[in-house]
């Protein structure tokens, strides 16, 4: 489960692929179809964007972290509500292109950006004991950017479970650019 975005009225470059009849067509002619989708949305960023529920929430708490004004409330369900602004959109772009300019711990698209949303896990990937996440979740308060793995008091090594890397915070601002507003679904 996670969000699909989609633009209010995104800048258009191309046309989508026309549709395939479902019930009739090939293994190839649907793989076809989804390339040629990609290659549409490539082209087009403004159209869409997704994310799962694990990497958007960090998305979400990277925006309170940069424009607190920005009521991001309603951004955790798939209720059509969004940013309708167009003005507001490019500017929320430009905030997270300089933050991650100026943050010298996410040089690489690859690099990992963890926010607190209250879930915490292992090194091993499985759950942190509920008392040592309360701990955690009054050191590092919900919407917190996280800087990686941390040690407990323990010697634990412990992450959030909420995680979105660069890639994805750039892929989110692209769309910000050219979506002229959104609605999340």
């Amino acid at each position: 489960m996670g969000v699909d975005i989609y633009g209010v009225d995104p800048i258009m470059r191309s046309m989508g692929p026309e549709e395939i009849d479902w019930t009739t067509a090939t293994d190839e002619q649907i793989d076809q179809y989804y390339e040629d989708l990609g290659q549409h949305r490539d082209l087009n960023p403004g159209i869409y964007f997704r994310a799962s529920w694990w990497g958007w929430r960090p998305i979400v708490g990277i925006v309170n972290l940069l424009a607190p004004e920005i009521d991001t409330t309603s951004w955790h369900y798939n209720d059509g509500t969004g940013l309708t602004d167009s003005e507001e959109c490019k500017a929320l772009a430009e905030l997270i292109d300089n933050w991650l300019s100026d943050n010298t711990l996410y040089t690489d698209n690859n690099d990992s950006i963890y926010v607190n949303f209250g879930s915490w896990r292992t090194a091993d990937d499985k759950m942190l004991d509920p008392d040592k996440a309360d701990f955690l979740n009054v050191l590092y308060p919900i919407g917190t950017v996280v800087p990686g793995m941390i040690a407990t008091s323990e010697g634990e090594l412990v992450q959030t479970s909420h995680v979105t890397d660069v890639s994805h915070l750039k892929e989110f601002s692209n769309f910000l650019k050219e979506c002229n507003g959104f609605k999340i679904y």
